[in-house]
């Protein structure tokens, strides 16, 4: 079955070569490497980096940034992009060093998604929240 990994400069697509016997993690090929992927937050993501993997469709490039009808979808979208840096655990050396940043970003997003006061805004906040307190770097 055809994946496409949604990466942070693009998507990137693949296969998969291995099912497990429960069904809740697979490995699937992209170019030479053979990467892990599993169900966490009710979406199928890459195991290392935690950049989601949409099964059945095999897409390649770069993503532009679309348009958005209401500033409610362009919080979402912010939220899309940093979700996978608060989940990540490990990060290879010199990169641990982006970890302020992400979670300075990740606190100022919380805060916008609280002032827009809409319930779907204040659900994904407190997600937010508790992904931020949730984080921890594995060495």
């Amino acid at each position: 079955m055809s994946i496409t990994w949604h990466q942070q400069e693009g998507d990137v697509s693949g296969h998969i070569v291995e099912v497990s016997a429960s069904g809740d993690s697979f490995r699937f090929q992209w170019r030479e490497w053979v990467r892990d992927a599993a169900r966490v937050e009710s979406t199928w993501r890459e195991c290392n980096d935690c950049w989601p993997v949409t099964l059945g469709v095999a897409r390649e490039g770069a993503r532009e940034e679309p348009a958005f009808q209401t500033p409610l979808e362009a919080l979402l979208y912010r939220l899309g992009r940093i979700e996978p840096w608060l989940m990540k655990r490990r990060w290879p050396p010199m990169s641990y060093m982006m970890i302020p940043g992400v979670l300075a970003g990740a606190q100022r997003l919380a805060l916008e998604l609280e002032q827009a006061a809409l319930p779907l805004a204040a659900e994904k906040a407190t997600y937010l929240r508790r992904l931020i307190a949730e984080f921890h770097r594995v060495p």
